[in-house]
């Protein structure tokens, strides 16, 4: 007998030793019909205990520091490589744009000074004016892609947060609905209807 409950006491030390649990003891009444005794038995009820650092500021906070990171703490990983893909596509089009951009204004005021030395990068556009369409063709898309990068960013850390709240919903599928007895506001009783997800 003594080693039974050395045994059980030992798998509820183990039980306890994990992290984020926290044990509530509950005692449970049971009668023997035959005996009419008493037995009290004690019964554990786990409760999952979130974390200090889960809230969804700090994951809004996470992700905008690092994009990503926030889905990461949300444990959607997959989301990840996806976000880093955008952020490559991003930089390589604002790379891309602003040299260009950057060519054809060092293009356009080399033509507009008339200096003799000036050495012509893009011979083959004749018309200046075809220079400085050119240049702001890419100034607008420098802009696009800033914008839409910004934009990017904003909604990856709108979504760690947004999927922090709900981490913890409910989304069991036993839902019920039953009419109660309530208490008004002005003191007189009424019936309610009660839905409660379980």
């Amino acid at each position: 007998m003594r080693s039974v409950l050395l045994f059980i006491f030992f798998i509820a030390l183990c039980k306890t030793s994990f992290g984020q649990t926290r044990m509530d003891k509950t005692v449970a009444a049971l009668e023997d019909t035959t005996t009419t005794t008493r037995v009290e038995v004690a019964v554990d009820s786990v409760v999952e205990l979130k974390p200090l650092f889960m809230t969804p500021k700090k994951t809004g906070l996470f992700s905008a520091i690092v994009p990503g990171l926030g889905q990461y703490h949300n444990k959607q990983y997959w989301k990840i490589p996806i976000i880093y893909v955008g952020v490559g596509v991003a930089a390589y089009f604002i790379a891309d744009n602003l040299k260009n951009y950057n060519a054809f204004r060092k293009e356009y005021a080399g033509r507009m000074s008339q200096d003799p030395d000036f050495v012509s990068q893009f011979p083959i556009y004749k018309d200046i004016s075809t220079i400085k369409n050119a240049q702001d063709f890419h100034r607008q898309n420098l802009d696009l892609t800033v914008l839409i990068t910004g934009l990017g960013y904003t909604l990856q850390v709108i979504d760690a947060v947004v999927f922090a709240h709900l981490k913890g919903f409910d989304i069991s599928e036993d839902i019920s609905l039953n009419y109660k007895p309530v208490m008004t506001p002005q003191g007189g009783i009424g019936f309610g209807l009660v839905m409660n997800f379980k």
